[in-house]
């Protein structure tokens, strides 16, 4: 199997039998007949590292900062986060990531951290380790993996209370980032606890490691203690309100309250959650857990791919997004110059705000990027375009602000609001 072939097969996705893929995939290149056999198929993937899937994103995340692109007051964000996802049965798979519980009925599972800019949609960087891999060890990876491929710039690593510990926070701001983490407001270290009680919403204070490890025995500490060129750091405690009388405290290294108040505190925070809306759209509508092998290599192979293309479709979706926003500005105006008593209906659609439905648009996407990679001679611009254009017909509005009781349901097989999409 040609080698791009190969790798525009896997970008693709096999969420269907090998052997019904292979011959749609083939159909589509106007190639009649199966080509190749999934035996073949199986055969030539194992000769391909999956670093290259990873090599391929890098890439395109570096050319994406080249040109114009989103930073707050200076700042790139990096949202920071993990999650568990299922991995395919059998004992090769279990011996290398490991399962969620010890019983007959255990599911093979992973351990995946990214690290995703909410301001342009991008997962910059990605790694799915064993299921027993911690958020804090991976946090501590992640950063040093950034800063040797060269990838760091001037970040704030944003996380949630799965990642805040003194190692964290020590080894961030010795590797030079910027972080807002969420910590327990009460069960922190005892430098913390006198803000927790008090009536402060914003105060600066001094942790020093040479303090702690007398008071501490906990050897790591000590460890740390030894790692670290300065034992004393300046860090920041804020109270931010979030509604129905509840309160997060965020530690932060951004000490300068006049370049970052604690308004914009609880604003960067808030955008944690674009984080958990693009992992919840490459994991339902990409299908992350759909793998097709049960080797360690084919795995990582699906696993990589599919952060890639995700990536990918971010930055066709965020362009449809653009003229989808220039087209209703235009709705608008033309609205405007009609007759006064359509003016009601004007001001109850002035707000409103528009996005491309990203379930329709990634499966309609997929299948003509991939066509679009391989056939080298066709208007690649053309193609392109012509697929934003077909994808910015499906929109759905945009409702800042909304808030709604979480509701635990039974999991079903085929959810209503989830249709596949490829």
């Amino acid at each position: 199997m040609p080698l791009t072939h190969l790798v525009f097969f896997i970008f693709k996705g096999i969420s269907k039998s090998i052997t019904v893929e292979l011959e749609s995939f083939f159909s589509s290149l106007g190639i009649s007949g199966n080509k190749i056999t999934k035996q073949a198929f199986s055969k030539s993937r194992m000769k391909l590292k999956p670093e290259a899937f990873v090599t391929l994103n890098d890439k395109f995340i570096e050319e994406i900062y080249k040109n114009k692109h989103r930073l707050y007051k200076g700042y790139r964000l990096l949202s920071v986060d993990g999650s568990k996802i299922q991995l395919p049965s059998g004992k090769e798979v279990e011996s290398v990531f490991g399962k969620m519980g010890h019983n007959k009925k255990s599911l093979n599972t992973g351990t995946v951290i990214t690290f995703y800019d909410p301001l342009n949609d991008k997962i910059v960087e990605s790694k799915l380790y064993k299921y027993a891999k911690g958020e804090r060890a991976g946090l501590l990876e992640g950063i040093k993996t950034i800063k040797s491929k060269g990838k760091q710039r001037k970040d704030i690593i944003i996380g949630d209370r799965g990642f805040y510990s003194l190692e964290v926070i020590y080894e961030l701001m010795e590797s030079g980032y910027d972080f807002i983490l969420r910590y327990n407001g009460d069960k922190f270290i005892r430098e913390t606890r006198g803000f927790y009680d008090s009536k402060e919403k914003d105060v600066e204070i001094t942790i020093d490691l040479e303090k702690i490890t007398k008071y501490n025995r906990i050897s790591k500490f000590g460890q740390l203690k030894e790692r670290v060129k300065d034992t004393q750091k300046q860090v920041r405690l804020v109270k931010v309100d979030i509604g129905e009388g509840k309160t997060e405290y965020l530690i932060t290294s951004l000490t300068d309250k006049k370049e970052i108040t604690r308004g914009d505190m609880k604003k960067l925070y808030g955008l944690r959650w674009q984080h958990e809306e693009s992992f919840k759209l490459i994991k339902s509508t990409g299908e992350l857990e759909n793998i097709s092998g049960r080797k360690e290599k084919t795995i990582l192979q699906d696993f990589y791919a599919k952060v890639f293309m995700m990536n990918l479709f971010s930055e066709m979706a965020k362009q449809a997004d653009s003229e989808v926003k220039k087209e209703k500005t235009k709705e608008k105006r033309e609205k405007g110059k009609k007759a006064v008593e359509n003016a009601t209906k004007r001001r109850k659609e002035k707000g409103k705000k528009y996005k491309i439905n990203r379930n329709v648009g990634y499966g309609i996407a997929i299948t003509k990027l991939v066509r679009l990679f391989i056939d080298v001679d066709s208007d690649w611009e053309k193609i392109y375009y012509s697929i934003i254009t077909e994808i910015k017909k499906y929109i759905i509005e945009v409702k800042p602000g909304r808030k709604n009781k979480r509701v635990f349901r039974p999991n079903c097989k085929y959810p209503a609001n989830r249709r596949r999409a490829v």
